[in-house]
């Protein structure tokens, strides 16, 4: 995955990499720390979803360059572009995830130790 694709990823990254401390702060500290893994969270499944619809378009667009495509090497060149943009938007879409899996992982652990 690109991490500079989009600027939410290098943050998730940030945070699944390096946590804030556990112990820093006090507790409304910590609470301010996983309000902002949360708001995070959400702007990370926004752009997940951004990228999924991305991923779509481009689905279609290969369907329908391969639907017209006969020996046209402009529509031959711009198959091959398309399904090169697809695939690097699937690849992004796993990668965030994954990211994004882990920080949902960190949030969970954080709350159950205000609790």
């Amino acid at each position: 995955m690109r991490p500079e694709a989009h600027p939410i990823v290098a943050q998730v990254r940030a945070y699944v990499d390096h946590p804030p401390l556990g112990d820093a702060g006090g507790e409304s500290w910590q609470r301010a720390v996983v309000g902002e893994m949360e708001r995070l969270l959400v702007s990370g499944y926004a752009c997940a979803l951004q990228l999924d619809s991305d991923r779509s378009r481009l689905e279609g667009s290969v369907r329908d360059l391969v639907m017209r495509l006969d020996d046209d090497l402009l529509d031959i060149a711009e198959l091959r572009r398309v399904r090169s943009e697809l695939g690097d938007r699937s690849l992004e879409l796993v990668g965030l995830r994954g990211l994004l899996g882990a920080l949902s992982e960190q949030i969970e652990a954080r709350r159950l130790e205000l609790d």
